[in-house]
């Protein structure tokens, strides 16, 4: 089975540096949906050897989910290129202070 786009909800997020102000500030100039995502193939993550790091304005935020990168990191290392961009925050009414993040994926086939 084939998967050309996907929106998933990011994981890892409390474990970075900053949180929860990291995800609040996405949205804080209005400019979120235009933010520079990227997806980082960690080959040697000591935790999951099909690990892909969310990347956002340069800075780490945290990775996708263990189902989604086994199937994507090995398109990755065949040469497939992944694509991001943020979809949403995620704020629920009972934990309002640990927000999520949800993104959109896609396979940019012109490169692949």
């Amino acid at each position: 089975m084939s998967v050309d786009s996907l929106a998933v909800k990011v994981v890892g997020l409390s474990f970075c540096q900053d949180y929860p102000n990291n995800i609040f500030s996405l949205a804080k100039d209005g400019k979120m949906l235009s933010r520079k995502c990227s997806l980082i193939r960690e080959k040697n993550n000591q935790h999951d050897t099909n690990s892909i790091r969310v990347d956002i304005d340069d800075k780490q935020f945290g990775y996708l989910p263990k189902l989604i990168s086994s199937v994507i990191a090995k398109e990755i290392d065949q040469g497939a290129s992944w694509r991001a961009k943020i979809d949403s925050l995620l704020v629920s009414i009972q934990n309002p202070n640990q927000p999520g993040l949800k993104l959109f994926l896609w396979r940019d086939d012109a490169n692949s």
